[in-house]
């Protein structure tokens, strides 16, 4: 098919949007009136009238040259772990610790590979070979190019997205779209006015809605499978840093569902939501005729009598047409009937745009514990999920693109607006409960690296206490946990793994703990024959032990106990599996010379065992460990007083800090720059004796060339004089945006307590901001 050149279409619907009906109109009758509107068509014509393409290859380097688009090449995106496996019916993905963005990638590069193993030449519509997106926004640097790539290969591209993010006058950030027209692509701003063979012939189209076309849908084909990806994650900036899911779909029956909700926006035709009672799994869309996608999730809350879980992006109240009930309402009864209700939220939506939103006010009112979550990694990344886990014992999954609003899911008096999609799991029926661990790992994960935030903003309880109050639960979930392990022994003798949990035996309490196998063409090679069932979220001290075949008697291995995390593996519903090799180290064992908090060593030497904060009879603060160290039994209800607040902003060093190799800017909004190998910052002497415990955040960032590294935080104790009482890196910076160090203990606590900051473990310059240090007493 040859390249059409810009349609009217588009154009007039810019000018729509930039002058009035009446002003288009005389455009066409007055050309005096043109100039009102030229510097419209003139960026029109110049970004989208080019549409030569360069002849790059793929594997050589990336297509995309063009430096107006957004660039996100900054962010770190994690490979494909080797050996990651696409199949399966159902699974699910999430960042930062899972690869979304080279998920995605695979899939393109899958059809890709598939094309270019047929020589077979189809017309557009015959192509066997597609990738369809619908997305609210394309922006990916790769994605967009692989797209390209993919075209070029004879592999059939269209993309669906919002009409109102093509638009260049008022997203003139969005060059994608410019930049798909240069290299071939046919670009539609808007599906208004456009006929059927109209929306056919365009490979770039953009849907025009009431509300928001927000699906976050992308569709993969050959003959030999087919594949759909949504979820909360959009194709482009931030999905590898946000708090962002995806869910990969390879059943035939829900790909099918997709399929055709693309064929009906695609083609301006209705789209209609069905409901099958019974069915593991259902899809629904907003703004469908038929059931309502709001009115299901209500119901699915007012079933559940174990627990619910929210993690969603921005949470207001809403409801159906016709019914009193809303989300507020059923939640608040749910309370009172002792069903724990959690929510994580992203603070940056929770309070609305003047915040004074008060849906989570009212939630907090109703009894609903509330998380508002922030989200630092760079000042657009978000927790960004859309997701709820039911039950326990019957784990249930809603998950998809749409936002808990009334846009997108409607209200008593109102229909939703928003084009979005909501599929509901039953992962009890659908896959033994895997997709629906999965979902539970994944809000504890948040819970834990969150919590602390609105512990301090509003008193909420620490995520191991919500972790305790929720896992002791009746029907709490186990994972499967398969252990493997290389060990030589005595031949009379065989292996087991003994821990701190029942499964395993509780260090010997309970039972001898999980007993392996061998064979005579495998050993040393041990591995267990069933999998131990360990509580989902828990983590297991565990060690191998040689003992005698009913496991009496015997010797743990010489070393430190290790430590396993039972969460679900993303690429497998397989049970986890954990490895060790025997150690050989110094023996645990203990005689009558040494005190009863020690160990003796083979050498004879007895070492100190750290007490517990149990065994110190505390349940708060920083303590001695009775072995010269600390033990930190979590935060006190302790008045907070800001010792020092510097920003680091205004191009001056500090009074009273002292500095070498630093600059001092005022660009950018201002940082300390670290520019030598050598450089450091250094406090004033601050007396601390006065509090109970402190804690010290900052941000950091990379500037200019080189490898990444981190500042390095050392602490002395005596004015100065030495550097070792506390040592710590910030996290690592990769571009210049900023990363928070979050609020990290300083466990020394005297009255002549000096703060470094060094750049001697970064080969790259930094920057460094907004340092401030909080003692609590």
């Amino acid at each position: 098919m040859n390249q059409k050149g810009p349609s009217a279409r588009p154009i007039m619907g810019r000018l729509w949007r930039r002058c009035s009906p009446a002003a288009t109109v005389a455009l066409i009758l007055v050309p005096f009136l043109m100039a009102a509107c030229s510097s419209d068509l003139a960026r029109f014509e110049e970004g989208l009238g080019d549409t030569s393409a360069r002849s790059i290859q793929y594997d050589d380097v990336r297509l995309y040259d063009d430096a107006r688009f957004y660039d996100d090449r900054h962010i770190e995106h994690p490979p494909l772990p080797d050996h990651a496996s696409l199949s399966g019916r159902l699974k699910a993905f999430f960042s930062p610790h899972d690869s979304l963005r080279a998920t995605e990638l695979a899939l393109i590069d899958e059809v890709i590979e598939a094309r270019r193993a047929d020589s077979r030449h189809f017309s557009r519509d015959e192509n066997p070979y597609r990738i369809h997106y619908a997305v609210y926004n394309l922006r990916g640097h790769d994605i967009v190019d692989a797209l390209i790539q993919a075209r070029r290969e004879g592999v059939e591209v269209r993309v669906l997205v919002d009409s109102a993010q093509i638009d260049p006058v008022n997203r003139p950030w969005n060059t994608a779209y410019e930049y798909l027209a240069r290299h071939g692509f046919i670009v539609e701003e808007s599906d208004d006015w456009l006929d059927e063979e109209e929306r056919r012939g365009a490979d770039v189209l953009g849907i025009s809605v009431e509300g928001l076309m927000h699906l976050k849908l992308r569709l993969f084909k050959t003959p030999q499978f087919r594949r759909a990806l949504t979820g909360s994650g959009n194709p482009g900036d931030n999905i590898s840093i946000n708090d962002d899911s995806l869910l990969l779909i390879n059943d035939p029956e829900i790909t099918t569902i997709y399929r055709n909700a693309w064929q009906a926006i695609y083609l301006g035709r209705e789209l209609r939501n069905w409901w099958e009672f019974g069915a593991p799994v259902n899809v629904m869309f907003s703004s469908a005729q038929g059931m309502s996608a709001g009115g299901r999730i209500l119901n699915w809350l007012e079933e559940e009598d174990e627990q619910i879980l929210l993690k969603v992006f921005s949470l207001r109240d809403f409801g159906t047409w016709g019914t009193s009930e809303t989300l507020i309402s059923i939640l608040a009864r749910k309370v009172e009937e002792g069903v724990p209700v959690y929510v994580l939220t992203d603070i940056k939506q929770s309070g609305g745009p003047d915040g004074n939103e008060p849906t989570v006010r009212r939630l907090r009112e109703a009894g609903v514990r509330v998380y508002e979550v922030l989200n630092s990694s760079n000042e657009f990344a978000a927790m960004h999920h859309k997701a709820a886990v039911l039950g326990r014992t019957r784990l249930r999954v809603i998950a998809g693109s749409a936002n808990w609003s009334r846009s997108a899911l409607g209200f008593q008096y109102g229909a939703p607006r928003n084009v979005e999609d909501v599929i509901f799991i039953d992962s009890h029926a659908f896959d033994d409960g895997y997709i629906g661990r999965r979902y539970l790992s994944s809000w504890l994960d948040l819970l834990e690296r969150y919590a602390h935030q609105s512990v301090e903003l509003n008193g909420e309880a620490p995520s191991h206490e919500v972790y305790e109050l929720l896992s002791t639960q009746s029907g709490w979930p186990t994972q499967p946990v398969s252990f493997s392990a290389t060990a030589e022994i005595d031949t009379d003798e065989r292996l087991f793994v003994e821990g701190d949990h029942y499964a395993l035996g509780s260090w010997g309490e309970d039972h001898p703990g999980l007993r392996l196998t061998t064979s005579q063409s495998h050993y040393p090679r041990w591995w267990s024959m069933e999998p131990a069932g360990i509580p989902v979220g828990a983590s297991v001290n565990w060690r191998l032990k040689a003992a005698s075949p009913d496991g009496t008697g015997g010797r743990l291995e010489p070393c430190d106990p290790r430590t396993g995390l039972a969460m679900p593996a993303p690429y497998s519903k397989e049970p986890v599996d954990w490895f060790a090799s025997w150690c050989e180290g110094q023996s645990w064992t203990t005689t009558a010379d040494c005190a009863e908090y020690e160990i003796c060593l083979d050498t004879g030497v007895c070492q100190c065992m750290p007490m517990t904060c149990a065994e110190l009879g505390v349940e708060c603060g920083l303590h001695d460990d009775g072995c010269g160290g600390t033990v930190d039994c979590g935060d006190c209800e302790l008045e907070s007083f800001v010792v020092l607040d510097e920003a680091l902003r205004d191009g001056q060093q500090p009074s009273g800090f002292s500095a070498d190799g630093v600059s001092w800017e005022t660009a950018a909004g201002g940082y300390a720059r670290f520019r030598d190998e050598q450089a450091f910052i250094e406090t004033p002497v601050l007396d601390l004796s006065e509090y109970a415990h402190v804690s010290l955040e900052f941000d950091v960032a990379k500037w200019g060339e080189g490898e990444n590294g981190p500042i390095t935080v050392e602490v002395s104790d005596d004015g100065g004089s030495t550097w070792t009482a506390t040592v710590f890196d910030s996290p690592t910076p990769t571009s210049s945006s900023y990363m928070t160090s979050g609020p990290t203990p300083i466990h020394t606590i005297g009255d002549e307590v000096v703060i470094r900051f060094v750049r001697t473990a970064s080969p790259s310059e930094k920057r460094l901001r907004n340092l401030v240090l909080v003692g609590y007493r």
